[in-house]
C-alpha cells in the first residue's frame, strides 16, 4: 500500500457529492471577477480614464488597505483586480473554510470518516499507532533541546551548519533508540498509542 492508495476513489466522491456546491463558488467568483471587469470598463472607457483613477488611486491609504497593493492600476487587467480585491479574497476565504469544514467536521459527524478509515487508504505516517518507552523516558527532553537548537538557528544566535549537530545529539539522546523501539515493534504489529518521528 502506498500513500496516495485510495486517492483517486476519494477524489471522485468528493467530486460526485460536492460537484453542485463547487460549481457555484466557483461560478460565483468567475462571475464576480467578470462584472467587476465590465464595470471598470464602463466606468474608464479609455486609457486616459484609467490613468486618471490610476493617480487617484495609487496613493489613496484607505483603498490600498481594503483593495491591497496598488500595483498595475494603469491598465484595465490591474483596476479590475485592484478592484475585486479584499472581497474576492474573502470570498475565497469563506468558499475555503466552507468546503474544509463540510469535508473534514461534517463527514466526522456523518460517521463517514471512520468508514473511509477502515477502508485502505494511504496513510502519511507509517509510525502512526506504534509506542515505544523510549519517547516518553527520554524523549520529551531530546525533543525541547533539539526545538531549541532549530530556534536558536532560525532566529540568528547559532550557524545553520550546526543543524547536522543538534540532530545528531537528538538521535544520540533519544531518536535512535526510539526509532528501534518503534521499528520492532512494527514489526511485530503491536500497536498502541500513536507516536511520530518526523527526524527519523
Amino acid at each position: 500500500m502506498t500513500d496516495l492508495e485510495g486517492t483517486g476513489a476519494l477524489v471522485r466522491l468528493i467530486l460526485r457529492r460536492d460537484r453542485i456546491r463547487i460549481f457555484i463558488w466557483v461560478a460565483g467568483i468567475v462571475l464576480l471577477v467578470a462584472l467587476t471587469a465590465t464595470s471598470v470598463r464602463s466606468l474608464f472607457p479609455t486609457q486616459a480614464a484609467i490613468d486618471q483613477a490610476a493617480a487617484a488611486t495609487q496613493h489613496n491609504a484607505g483603498a490600498i488597505a481594503f483593495n491591497g497593493p496598488a500595483q498595475g492600476l494603469d491598465t484595465l487587467g490591474g483596476q479590475v483586480a485592484f478592484q475585486v480585491g479584499a472581497l474576492g479574497m474573502v470570498i475565497v476565504a469563506l468558499m475555503s473554510l466552507f468546503m474544509i469544514g463540510r469535508l473534514t467536521r461534517g463527514d466526522e459527524e456523518a460517521g463517514r470518516l471512520e468508514l473511509i478509515r477502515s477502508l485502505p487508504v494511504g496513510i502519511d505516517d507509517p509510525t502512526n499507532g506504534l509506542y515505544a518507552p523510549t519517547q516518553y523516558t527520554k524523549g520529551a527532553s531530546a525533543d525541547i533541546a533539539y526545538n531549541d537548537g532549530v530556534r536558536d538557528i532560525m532566529l540568528g544566535r547559532r550557524a545553520m551548519g550546526e543543524y547536522d549537530q543538534i540532530l545528531q545529539d537528538w538521535r544520540t539522546a533519544a531518536g535512535d533508540q526510539v526509532r528501534t523501539g518503534a521499528h520492532g515493534r512494527n514489526d511485530r504489529r503491536k500497536i498502541s498509542a500513536p507516536l511520530i518521528l518526523r527526524k527519523c
